[in-house]
Protein backbone atom coordinates (compact mmCIF):
# COMPACT_ATOMS: atom_id res chain seq x y z
CA UNK A 1 0.00 0.00 0.00
CA UNK A 2 1.58 3.38 -0.75
CA UNK A 3 1.87 5.94 1.84
CA UNK A 4 0.20 9.27 1.43
CA UNK A 5 0.65 12.87 2.16
CA UNK A 6 -0.77 14.18 5.57
CA UNK A 7 -2.69 13.87 7.63
CA UNK A 8 -2.44 17.44 6.96
CA UNK A 9 0.11 19.20 4.62
CA UNK A 10 1.59 22.77 3.59
CA UNK A 11 2.55 23.79 0.21
CA UNK A 12 4.53 27.08 -0.39
CA UNK A 13 6.16 28.53 -3.65
CA UNK A 14 9.67 28.94 -4.38
CA UNK A 15 10.66 31.59 -7.15
CA UNK A 16 14.27 32.53 -9.07
CA UNK A 17 14.20 33.74 -12.71
CA UNK A 18 10.90 33.07 -13.67
CA UNK A 19 9.99 29.50 -12.83
CA UNK A 20 7.65 28.52 -9.71
CA UNK A 21 8.31 25.54 -7.79
CA UNK A 22 5.84 24.05 -5.41
CA UNK A 23 7.47 22.77 -2.15
CA UNK A 24 4.82 20.32 -0.10
CA UNK A 25 5.65 19.17 3.52
CA UNK A 26 3.10 16.96 5.78
CA UNK A 27 2.55 17.88 9.10
CA UNK A 28 -0.03 17.21 12.26
CA UNK A 29 -2.42 19.84 12.76
CA UNK A 30 -3.94 19.65 16.43
CA UNK A 31 -7.65 19.87 16.48
CA UNK A 32 -9.65 19.91 13.05
CA UNK A 33 -10.01 23.55 11.60
CA UNK A 34 -12.39 24.39 9.10
CA UNK A 35 -11.56 26.27 6.20
CA UNK A 36 -11.00 29.80 6.61
CA UNK A 37 -9.75 29.40 9.78
CA UNK A 38 -7.20 32.30 11.19
CA UNK A 39 -3.96 30.63 10.87
CA UNK A 40 -2.60 32.47 14.14
CA UNK A 41 -4.94 29.94 15.97
CA UNK A 42 -3.69 26.80 14.49
CA UNK A 43 -0.72 24.15 16.04
CA UNK A 44 1.14 21.92 15.16
CA UNK A 45 1.85 19.13 16.55
CA UNK A 46 5.60 18.55 16.88
CA UNK A 47 7.50 14.60 17.46
CA UNK A 48 7.40 15.88 20.85
CA UNK A 49 4.02 15.83 21.59
CA UNK A 50 4.13 19.91 22.14
CA UNK A 51 2.48 22.51 20.07
CA UNK A 52 3.71 25.43 17.72
CA UNK A 53 2.08 27.89 15.91
CA UNK A 54 1.91 27.20 12.22
CA UNK A 55 2.63 30.32 10.99
CA UNK A 56 5.84 30.52 13.49
CA UNK A 57 6.68 27.01 12.55
CA UNK A 58 6.79 27.53 8.78
CA UNK A 59 8.63 30.57 9.01
CA UNK A 60 11.09 28.98 11.35
CA UNK A 61 11.63 26.56 8.76
CA UNK A 62 12.20 28.92 5.72
CA UNK A 63 14.57 30.58 8.09
CA UNK A 64 16.79 26.85 8.02
CA UNK A 65 16.27 27.21 4.03
CA UNK A 66 16.87 30.76 3.67
CA UNK A 67 21.06 30.15 3.61
CA UNK A 68 20.65 27.76 1.01
CA UNK A 69 19.23 29.82 -1.78
CA UNK A 70 20.17 33.00 -3.37
CA UNK A 71 18.72 36.54 -2.19
CA UNK A 72 16.66 36.39 -5.92
CA UNK A 73 15.15 33.06 -4.41
CA UNK A 74 11.87 34.06 -2.82
CA UNK A 75 9.28 31.85 -0.73
CA UNK A 76 5.59 32.77 -0.34
CA UNK A 77 2.30 31.66 -1.22
CA UNK A 78 1.79 29.07 1.77
CA UNK A 79 -1.06 27.58 1.68
CA UNK A 80 -2.54 24.73 4.71
CA UNK A 81 -4.44 21.88 3.47
CA UNK A 82 -6.03 19.04 5.04
CA UNK A 83 -5.51 15.79 3.44
CA UNK A 84 -7.93 13.20 1.81
CA UNK A 85 -7.41 9.89 3.63
CA UNK A 86 -5.99 7.44 1.41
CA UNK A 87 -5.44 9.73 -1.37
CA UNK A 88 -3.36 12.29 -2.88
CA UNK A 89 -6.42 14.29 -2.27
CA UNK A 90 -6.72 17.49 -0.39
CA UNK A 91 -9.00 20.03 1.02
CA UNK A 92 -8.16 24.15 1.67
CA UNK A 93 -8.15 25.12 5.19
CA UNK A 94 -6.07 28.95 5.00
CA UNK A 95 -3.47 30.59 3.56
CA UNK A 96 0.01 31.37 5.60
CA UNK A 97 1.66 34.69 5.80
CA UNK A 98 5.02 33.41 4.96
CA UNK A 99 7.53 35.92 2.64
CA UNK A 100 11.11 34.88 2.75
CA UNK A 101 14.06 36.12 0.91
CA UNK A 102 17.36 33.44 0.32
CA UNK A 103 20.26 34.51 1.80
CA UNK A 104 22.84 32.81 0.07
CA UNK A 105 26.29 34.96 -1.08
CA UNK A 106 26.52 33.10 -3.91
CA UNK A 107 24.22 32.72 -7.13
CA UNK A 108 20.98 30.53 -8.09
CA UNK A 109 22.52 27.20 -9.92
CA UNK A 110 19.94 26.68 -12.60
CA UNK A 111 18.10 23.34 -12.48
CA UNK A 112 19.85 22.29 -9.80
CA UNK A 113 18.36 19.87 -7.11
CA UNK A 114 19.31 18.99 -3.21
CA UNK A 115 17.56 15.93 -1.63
CA UNK A 116 18.23 15.27 2.00
CA UNK A 117 17.16 12.00 3.09
CA UNK A 118 16.12 10.76 6.56
CA UNK A 119 15.38 7.94 8.22
CA UNK A 120 11.30 8.14 9.90
CA UNK A 121 10.21 6.11 13.25
CA UNK A 122 8.32 3.26 11.10
CA UNK A 123 11.84 3.06 9.47
CA UNK A 124 10.95 4.13 6.03
CA UNK A 125 11.89 7.31 4.16
CA UNK A 126 11.39 11.13 4.04
CA UNK A 127 13.14 13.58 1.54
CA UNK A 128 13.07 17.16 1.78
CA UNK A 129 14.09 18.48 -1.86
CA UNK A 130 15.40 21.95 -2.43
CA UNK A 131 15.21 23.39 -6.10
CA UNK A 132 17.67 25.78 -7.95
CA UNK A 133 19.48 26.16 -4.86
CA UNK A 134 23.14 27.77 -4.28
CA UNK A 135 25.09 24.39 -4.46
CA UNK A 136 27.06 23.65 -7.54
CA UNK A 137 27.92 20.15 -6.56
CA UNK A 138 26.91 16.72 -8.10
CA UNK A 139 27.53 13.68 -5.52
CA UNK A 140 26.38 12.03 -2.21
CA UNK A 141 27.43 13.60 1.12
CA UNK A 142 27.47 11.88 4.48
CA UNK A 143 26.19 14.18 7.58
CA UNK A 144 29.72 14.73 8.65
CA UNK A 145 30.38 16.93 5.29
CA UNK A 146 27.65 18.69 5.30
CA UNK A 147 27.97 22.78 5.74
CA UNK A 148 26.34 24.69 9.04
CA UNK A 149 23.22 25.32 7.23
CA UNK A 150 22.67 22.10 6.31
CA UNK A 151 23.44 20.47 9.10
CA UNK A 152 21.31 23.25 11.02
CA UNK A 153 18.40 21.82 8.57
CA UNK A 154 19.37 18.38 9.45
CA UNK A 155 19.51 18.94 13.03
CA UNK A 156 16.21 20.30 12.83
CA UNK A 157 14.47 18.09 11.18
CA UNK A 158 15.56 15.03 13.49
CA UNK A 159 14.86 17.02 16.94
CA UNK A 160 12.23 16.37 18.61
CA UNK A 161 10.92 19.71 18.02
CA UNK A 162 10.44 18.78 14.35
CA UNK A 163 7.08 19.11 13.11
CA UNK A 164 7.76 17.75 9.50
CA UNK A 165 6.24 14.24 9.06
CA UNK A 166 6.94 11.80 6.23
CA UNK A 167 4.31 10.10 4.48
CA UNK A 168 4.20 7.31 6.64
CA UNK A 169 2.88 9.83 9.16
CA UNK A 170 6.02 9.57 11.07
CA UNK A 171 8.77 11.81 12.11
CA UNK A 172 12.24 11.74 10.80
CA UNK A 173 14.54 10.61 13.72
CA UNK A 174 17.74 10.02 11.69
CA UNK A 175 19.67 11.52 8.85
CA UNK A 176 20.98 9.43 6.11
CA UNK A 177 22.23 10.97 2.99
CA UNK A 178 22.39 14.71 1.02
CA UNK A 179 22.19 14.19 -2.82
CA UNK A 180 23.38 16.93 -4.90
CA UNK A 181 22.55 17.06 -8.81
CA UNK A 182 20.92 18.44 -11.80
CA UNK A 183 17.03 18.15 -12.20
CA UNK A 184 16.31 16.95 -15.41
CA UNK A 185 12.68 18.15 -15.95
CA UNK A 186 13.81 21.75 -14.73
CA UNK A 187 16.91 21.61 -16.98
CA UNK A 188 14.37 20.96 -19.93
CA UNK A 189 12.56 23.95 -19.04
CA UNK A 190 14.87 26.08 -18.52
CA UNK A 191 17.36 25.31 -21.62
CA UNK A 192 14.69 23.09 -24.08
CA UNK A 193 11.91 25.94 -25.18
Amino acid sequence: MPNFPGPNIITFVGSDSGINHTYSLSCDVDGDPTPGTDESTIDLVQRDGLLVNVESALTALLDLYKPRFATTYSFGDAILWKAVPDSFEKTFITTLSSAVSGTGATPTVPAHQTIYTFRTQEGNHMKITHLEDIADDNFQRSYSELGPSEKALADFIISPSNWVMAYDTSYPIGFIRGNFGQNEAIWRKRFRP
